[in-house]
């Protein structure tokens, strides 16, 4: 085999193994990463050595005169060695390694038909300059990888960070890719012997040599594959939130039912201490300051909200007791019998969350910006819900919901159930940051 023959065979490896790698970036790594990474390094390059020089594999003489049985055999052998290093390297499932190697192996793919295409017509060009197995053409499969593996990233890859797909473990989806997967290796070796055959005749389509239009149709597949890919994923995290919001709301309520029992029972004995404290008043030897002092609060904590809506006023109380504590304003005014068609899991999730975001940013404002401010109203046939509060930093909209931001202290966990709650009732949600003050909107059609 010819050095240049070599240094093809290897690139398309090593193209292989960066189109997987791109993928597998975002992944959590296991431990010892550095060593594992050395080992594997250490172990692919005495196995190349040995393939080149006994002529093995991708450098055998079968695969040098394109055997189809070879062919296969080698790609299949380069995608399990990818997947077992996935799984070495990375803390994943099975399904997140074949995943990444089947998205890999795919865009391999794309980037050898790109470049074959270009070459052939550089090639048509000025065949002397362009040879298929000169320099020229080997530097420009260089580029046109580099320029192929930057536009997938962005496309693709970079949108599996935060996915935490290492998660995945569905054997129907596991099954769904092994098939494509096997197919692109049968489809791959297809197109290329069928190519090398009728690259030496003249057949055309529409003008067009036969043997091109075969890779214009390997383009077009690889990309539905990867766009098949990269729905399934998507699908596969709306499935996934889907059941973690339920899996919240869930909790939400569990720990609604809680407060109003603990709330009941504060009240209760809060109710019993305030009549003491009224006996004592009637001793002129007791420190009256002390007992005014302890009096305000026994009302602040015995305080209930009063909304017309048991279950809104369980959630309002609990938050304005939070609120008390962190030492933030907190003013409400509500008319819960508008709302009262809404299930307790609803209005803990539209209200529970809207005030422990906001109490969570004004938490972090100094004095003057440590507010929240609730209203409920209905206007109409609709209940109108409005939250401000302080906050400090700048907030980023995405869709038109605040992201997580740490450092202005605006936490958008639970802005998606919010909007889920909202969406099911066919109501809409409205955010914006003016001035240091955050507003919520949400309005629904009564029942």
């Amino acid at each position: 085999m010819s050095a240049v023959k070599v240094f093809q065979t290897t690139f398309v490896l090593l193209l292989l193994a960066v189109c997987v790698g791109e993928f597998v970036v975002p992944l959590p790594r296991r431990r010892g990463f550095a060593a594992r990474a050395v080992t594997v390094g250490s172990g692919m390059a005495a196995l190349w050595v040995v393939s080149v020089r006994l002529r093995l594999g991708p450098f055998s003489d079968a695969a040098r005169i394109g055997d189809p049985t070879s062919q296969i055999l080698t790609f299949t052998a380069a995608l399990g060695v990818c997947f077992v290093i996935v799984l070495w390297l990375f803390d994943v499932t099975p399904w997140a390694a074949l995943f990444c190697c089947t998205a890999g192996y795919t865009v391999q793919n794309l980037t050898s038909g790109v470049h074959w295409i270009l070459a052939s017509f550089l090639q048509s060009l000025d065949p002397d300059v362009w040879r298929m197995d000169g320099i020229p053409v080997a530097l420009s499969f260089c580029a046109v990888s580099a320029a192929s593996i930057a536009i997938c990233y962005r496309v693709f890859a970079r949108r599996m960070r935060g996915a935490e797909v290492e998660r995945f473990s569905d054997p129907r989806i596991i099954a769904a890719l092994a098939a494509v997967l096997v197919f692109e290796i049968f489809f791959e070796v297809a197109i290329r012997n069928i190519a090398s055959v009728l690259s030496q005749t003249s057949l055309s389509v529409a003008g067009w040599p036969l043997e091109l239009a075969l890779h214009a149709i390997q383009l077009c597949t690889c990309l539905a594959v990867l766009l098949i890919q990269f729905e399934v994923l998507y699908n596969h995290l709306l499935r996934r939130e889907a059941r973690d919001s339920r899996e919240i709301v869930h909790e939400q309520a569990q720990q609604q039912l809680v407060s109003r029992d603990a709330l009941d029972q504060i009240n209760a004995h809060l109710h019993d201490l305030q009549h003491q404290i009224d006996t004592l008043r009637s001793l002129d030897e007791l420190d009256r300051p002390t007992l005014e002092r302890l009096s305000q609060k026994i009302g602040t904590f015995g305080a209930s909200v009063a909304t017309g809506n048991e279950l809104l006023d369980v959630i309002l109380t609990e938050k304005s007791l939070l609120s008390w504590r962190d030492g933030i304003e907190l003013t409400c005014v509500a008319d819960g019998r508008c709302v009262s068609f809404m299930s307790s899991s609803e209005l803990y999730a539209l209200f529970g969350n809207a005030l422990d975001n906001a109490l969570a940013a004004a938490g972090k404002c100094v004095e003057g910006g440590r507010f929240v401010s609730v209203t409920l109203r209905q206007v109409g046939q609709m209940a109108v819900a409005h939250v401000e509060n302080g906050y400090v930093g700048e907030v980023e909209f995405e869709d038109g919901l605040p992201q997580t931001s740490e450092d202005g202290g605006l936490h958008g966990y639970g802005m998606r159930s919010i909007a889920a709650t909202v969406e099911r009732y066919d109501g809409t949600l409205s955010c914006a940051a003016v001035d240091g003050v955050f507003h919520l909107d949400v309005m629904i059609p009564l029942g």
